[in-house]
């Protein structure tokens, strides 16, 4: 998935993300100010998967490369489990 970097702010701060859409998803990858991103997904059908909630485990990726790819292996078991 290609992503492309944004700057926007919300409330006074400045958000850092890396926005992709493939194949009827949206993915959102976020560097927070401590310096870990978040990985948002929103697929068109109305999955969602926010790596910060807490039925998620409220996780946090350290890297970008991390980020990216706990989001294609996100978007591939959605995938699978839809295919069951």
């Amino acid at each position: 998935m290609d992503y492309r970097y944004q700057e926007t702010v919300d409330w006074g701060i400045i958000k850092r993300e890396w926005v992709g859409e493939e194949a009827g998803y949206s993915v959102i990858l976020e560097r927070h100010e401590e310096g870990r991103f978040t990985v948002e997904i929103k697929e068109r059908g109305g999955w969602e998967y926010y790596s910060y909630w807490k039925a998620s485990g409220q996780v946090t990726y350290a890297t970008l490369e991390e980020a990216q790819q706990a989001a294609e292996e996100k978007i591939q078991q959605h995938k699978a489990a839809r295919e069951k």
